[in-house]
């Protein structure tokens, strides 16, 4: 598990080995802090055309920051297979402004399921796979469960940090904004009076 890429737009990336390989479904169950979300119309891209089997048990608002979001889990789903790789595309939320210059973020390894093999261990009842044909978050309560059974894998921490604007820059931060927003709304206002005027002009 690793996640590549750099900035606010990111990419995980897992890699598991299957020795001996059967026949099962796999499910990975990714625990989503409340600093990153996926984007629902992403994944439903993604799904739509085979490239990535999801569910999301809830809405996933894109714009709330940090402080304000909730985690949620996404659950992905796949085929057993002697190497497999699959890639879950997640974003990072802005922060509140502090007097720290990064944060940092950290994401859990997800938990691994399978299914509809002869495999014994511990069982838990989790969204079946057909869960991916819900697009609408009304349609949530309605997804079906199926017994699915947990398998070990040795837990990996991913680790970064995230810049933070700086709380004390409010103060003129906040001004100057406002200050050029109007300069630039007053000439964007010069700019359309002048050329209807020269419109109207060209028409009589």
């Amino acid at each position: 598990m690793e996640i590549v890429h750099s900035g606010f737009h990111r990419e995980i990336n897992y890699y598991l080995k299957f020795s001996p390989v059967v026949s099962c479904d796999l499910l990975l169950v990714q625990d989503i802090p409340s600093s990153v979300y996926v984007d629902n119309d992403q994944l439903f891209n993604l799904n739509r055309l085979n490239k990535l089997k999801t569910f999301v048990n809830s809405y996933v608002d894109v714009e709330k920051s940090t402080s304000k979001a909730e985690p949620f889990k996404v659950f992905i789903y796949s085929q057993v297979k002697k190497n497999l790789n699959i890639t879950l595309p997640v974003h990072f939320r802005y922060h509140d402004p502090s007097d720290k210059k990064f944060n940092r973020v950290e994401i859990e390894s997800p938990k691994v399921y399978i299914a509809n093999c002869y495999q014994k261990g511990k069982i838990l009842s989790l969204p079946c796979q057909n869960s991916t044909d819900f697009t609408d978050i009304i349609d949530i309560s309605a997804v079906s469960y199926c017994p699915w059974i947990e398998t070990e894998i040795a837990p990996i921490t991913l680790s970064f940090l995230i810049p933070v604007g700086n709380i004390y820059s409010y103060t003129y931060v906040l001004p100057v904004t406002i200050f050029i927003s109007w300069i630039a709304c007053l000439v964007l206002t010069h700019v359309i009076i002048k050329k209807s005027r020269e419109i109207n002009k060209k028409l009589l």
